[in-house]
């Protein structure tokens, strides 16, 4: 059986495993995050659009549908 030094079984250890990704970010995120969501503004896709309609139309059709409607929704 071999005997391990430390300094053996140290650069072994080095060896197996790569160092870790750092901490901390390199630099701020946040700052980016806030500029690109005020250019774009809030998305409001079609799909919301038809969603909503449908809703407001069942509401109006059929009034007692609507707590199955908000059940759902």
């Amino acid at each position: 059986m071999n005997q391990w030094t430390d300094e053996k079984l140290r650069e072994a250890l080095k060896a197996a495993f790569p160092p870790g990704a750092p901490e901390a970010p390199v630099r701020d995120l946040w700052p980016q995050m806030l500029r690109r969501m005020e250019a774009t503004g809030p998305l409001v896709s079609w799909l919301d659009w038809t969603v909503v309609a449908v809703s407001g139309m069942l509401l109006l059709l059929l009034p007692g549908a609507a707590p199955i409607l908000f059940y759902f929704l």
